[in-house]
């Protein structure tokens, strides 16, 4: 079964063409990786799978409809959406900030209600940020932060997560924790797109990437057949060697 199917997108900034003609499918239970240089569209690409800007060409659809037909209130509960850089203004607790996953799921007759509240706590206990929810979100290091938006977005109940770069600031326990939860996640059947910059996070995470070039379509399929040397020196311009040792990739930069 399709969760996303992308056909023919492509989209311009003015005069600039970021991407061209993009097409691809994302099945469920996937964790689907997309990987290029900086300014190949990755995250232009995953703003328009938010449905996060208008303006371009071609279709996407979520469960075999249309993104556009989607009611926005509709569309937060199957589309959890964790950005690049998510920046909390309030000095809110980590469970106030949780709290904010249900907002798709009440209105202003009807407030939180314990079902509420156990799908936030559940969250938080998904993502191993339980014994934080009283401490203010200010308060906590970088990887518990991000585990915490990431509880926000679960607590969504999405069908469907797309994460900008989840683990580009964090130290390595910290990157394989946020993706030992993703397949976790994965394993209860959800689809997980994911923008990387680290190839090796890519080739050992990823069920299959999408390789941008320019907003063009580089390669797509499994990590072994994308992320080869030959793709590397086209795409990113660099030499770079591909050894695969225990059923595990390794990228030695060369």
């Amino acid at each position: 079964m399709n969760i996303v199917e992308v056909e023919d997108l492509t989209f311009s900034y003015g005069e600039e063409k970021i991407l061209r003609g993009v097409n691809f499918k994302v099945s469920k239970g996937e964790i689907f990786g997309i990987i290029g240089p900086n300014g190949s569209g990755k995250s232009t690409l995953l703003k328009l799978l938010a449905r996060g800007m208008k303006g371009y060409k071609g279709k996407i659809s979520l469960l075999a409809k249309d993104l556009n037909f989607y009611k926005q209130k509709d569309l937060a509960k199957r589309v959890g959406v964790l950005p690049q850089r998510t920046e909390v203004s309030f000095n809110l607790s980590v469970e106030e900030v949780v709290e904010m996953g249900r907002h798709p799921y009440v209105s202003r007759w009807r407030g939180m209600r314990e079902e509420d509240m156990d799908i936030v706590l559940q969250s938080l206990e998904t993502t191993n940020t339980l014994s934080l929810k009283d401490k203010s979100i200010n308060d906590i290091s970088g990887g518990e932060r991000q585990r915490v938006l990431l509880a926000r977005v679960l607590a969504q109940g999405p069908n469907l997560l797309l994460l900008d770069e989840p683990t580009s600031a964090l130290d390595i326990n910290y990157q394989l924790e946020i993706f030992s939860l993703l397949k976790k996640l994965k394993s209860e059947g959800r689809t997980i797109i994911i923008i990387l910059h680290d190839l090796n996070l890519a080739s050992n995470f990823c069920d299959r990437v999408l390789l941008l070039d320019k907003g063009n379509v580089k390669s797509i399929g499994e990590p072994k057949k994308v992320i080869t040397s030959d793709n590397i020196k086209d795409v990113y311009g660099c030499k770079v060697g591909v050894e695969l040792k225990d059923d595990n990739f390794y990228i030695v930069y060369g």
